[in-house]
């Protein structure tokens, strides 16, 4: 309950910070390193991700964890029996949540300080009023994202929670 009250106001305050902020903090402190886009995109993330493993540990039900305290299950079978499959639903919609995040604040940062990358495209077709050219790396900037979600974390969705059954939506 304490750590809760302490990081909560933290991650109130920084789901509110728009990524066009972390990426010019980030672009103002570290200047054009490989820093930037790595800060930048850890903080724009952190506290969504937080926020639902937060919310992965709270749907946890007490009295399973009860019952695993009673039989005394060795702390290994817990975390593969218990907590593991309980929270990697919240991991991995936290993980979709922040690479599409992180994918925004990384474009946004390429725009304000490299010198390549979708961002910088994005920002150059935009200077030269391109239509074409800025729809076309958003074309880009979609089918990364799709690839990402669909092969990636889909794929890893489906392995992890394979024991669950399947819903009839």
């Amino acid at each position: 309950v304490i750590v809760r009250r302490f990081i909560e106001p933290a991650i109130v305050l920084g789901l509110t910070v728009p990524g066009l902020v972390w990426a010019l903090l980030c672009v103002i402190w570290f200047g054009v390193s490989l820093a930037t886009p790595v800060a930048s995109i850890a903080l724009g993330i952190a506290p969504a991700l937080i926020l639902q493993i937060i919310h992965g540990i709270q749907a946890i039900d007490a009295d399973i964890v009860e019952m695993a305290h009673v039989f005394k299950l060795p702390r290994w079978a817990k975390l593969r029996y218990l907590w593991f499959p309980a929270l990697v639903p919240f991991m991995l919609s936290g993980t979709r949540l922040g690479l599409s995040l992180a994918w925004k604040v990384i474009v946004l940062v390429e725009m304000f300080g490299l010198s390549n990358g979708v961002g910088y495209q994005l920002d150059s077709e935009f200077s030269a009023q391109n239509v074409a050219g800025v729809l076309a790396w958003t074309i880009v900037f979609w089918v990364v994202m799709a690839a990402l979600d669909y092969g990636v974390i889909q794929t890893l969705e489906r392995r992890a929670t394979r024991w669950r059954r399947a819903s009839r939506l």
